[in-house]
């Protein structure tokens, strides 16, 4: 058998390590190719992109392996997360191989932290030791390799076998293609054709168009010059990274312990804005262990199902909403209880008894006590401005929106009461996959 993966970032190595598993049980001759216009890692991981660019997920919850507590038909490799990867044999790979970024990496690792983020090209190197790795594990019936070498087209030729049609106008037949793109390029909306086509007739003006970060002509945005950054999004700190500390700036600390940024002169002048607004809120400082995660109450795979049998196997969006509405709501409330600093004049178990059998949960709140600075306002949480946006002082506004995100994100991903719910939303992810699997 031929099976070809296109893309060779972390779910297609993931499924490499799957299929050397499950060909342990088969005398079949198999081989397996990877394409990808860029190294091992992929387009986001890719190991020789500008290491400014960080991670969004903390190095101890990160990993291209399982572990026990998964469940798997066929037994395959067990192997470090990438923390454990960093501060084991990251280092000895690093300097047995010739990476443009190398220095860079071991400073990383030297001061690699469990809860903190590192950046996106250092994740590459580890995928990239994932690879070679497996290489250890082959099944003498298989032969697996990677081909820098980008995929253009897959034409199915027969009810089991494809044409996989490469940039070099070369084919590839195979019985089985897997395709992941991971983050794919879009053509112009019209909007941004036209923010295009004007710069071209004006002198004098720069447009980036919306794409990979990494790849964005940021060096094209002339120092000193307004620029507007468009959009608040994740892509947004990366622009924000590499027009500061990416042009010679620096944060350090006053003697109170506080950042402030030390400029480099070269940065552009930017405003900075969306739709919205605001940015995404701040990740909370991360309390949990490895694979700890928030066990769903409401929001569960037994709840959507028992919902689907009732009525014609559908699931309306108010009762999917409703649902991860009361399981952010319970673990908001959960949270403010759990402030030792506070005290309540009822029971904190049968508080919370109450809550789970609750259909309103702020409405039982407030019956129980529950002052309305501490209530789960939704209305308030979707639009922080509010109706009245025209007559705030949005300076002023944004000064303490941002000092009350900050604050309430280090009390931790677990102990918050806003970021604590709103982490809580990355361990449910597991349900939704459910409901989509279920039709």
């Amino acid at each position: 058998m031929n099976i070809v993966l296109v893309g060779a970032g972390p779910r297609n190595l993931s499924l490499l390590e799957r299929l050397l598993a499950h060909a342990q049980r088969t005398d079949e001759e198999t081989t397996i190719t990877l394409f990808d216009p860029f190294p091992i890692g992929g387009r986001v991981w890719n190991p020789d992109q500008d290491p400014t660019f960080l991670m969004n997920t903390v190095t101890q919850q990160l990993t291209l392996f399982t572990d026990p507590s998964v469940a798997k038909s066929a037994t395959g490799v067990f192997g470090p997360t990438f923390y454990e990867w960093a501060i084991t044999v990251g280092p000895e790979f690093i300097q047995s191989h010739n990476f443009k970024n190398a220095a860079i990496f071991l400073d990383e690792i030297a001061r690699i932290n469990p809860n903190r983020f590192t950046s996106r090209a250092l994740f590459g190197v580890y995928a990239q030791w994932f690879y070679e790795n497996l290489g250890n594990y082959r099944p003498k019936n298989v032969q697996f390799a990677y081909l820098r070498k980008a995929v253009i087209d897959v034409q199915q030729t027969a009810p089991h076998m494809f044409k996989v049609l490469l940039e070099d106008g070369s084919t590839v037949d195979a019985e089985q293609v897997v395709m992941a793109l991971g983050n794919a390029d879009e053509a112009n909306t019209n909007e941004e054709q036209g923010f295009a086509d004007f710069t071209a007739q004006h002198t004098g003006l720069t447009y980036v168009p919306a794409g990979h970060p990494a790849e964005a002509r940021l060096d094209t945005v002339p120092d000193n010059e307004p620029v507007i950054l468009r959009g608040l999004g994740l892509n947004f700190f990366d622009y924000i990274a590499k027009l500061t500390v990416g042009r010679g700036g620096h944060f350090a600390r006053d003697r109170a312990g506080e950042l402030y940024y030390v400029p480099s002169g070269k940065e552009p002048k930017m405003i900075a804005g969306s739709r919205k607004g605001l940015p995404m809120h701040a990740r909370g400082l991360n309390q949990k262990k490895d694979a700890e995660s928030h066990r769903p109450i409401f929001f569960t795979a037994g709840n959507i199902d028992r919902f689907a049998r009732e009525n014609n196997g559908k699931v309306t969006y108010d009762f999917f909403f409703n649902l991860i509405e009361k399981e952010m709501n319970y673990k908001h409330y959960q949270n403010v209880i759990s402030d030792f600093g506070l005290t309540w004049p009822f029971n904190a178990a049968e508080f919370l008894e109450a809550l789970r059998h609750s259909a309103n949960l702020n409405a039982t709140a407030r019956e129980w006590g529950v002052p309305d600075e501490y209530i789960m306002n939704w209305d308030r949480i979707l639009n922080p401005l509010g109706e009245s946006a025209e007559a705030v002082d949005y300076n002023e506004f944004m000064v303490k929106y941002l000092t009350w995100d900050i604050n309430d994100a280090l009390k931790g991903n677990v102990d918050a009461p806003y970021a604590g719910a709103f982490d809580m939303l990355r361990d449910v992810r597991p349900v939704i996959r459910h409901y989509l699997d279920a039709g």
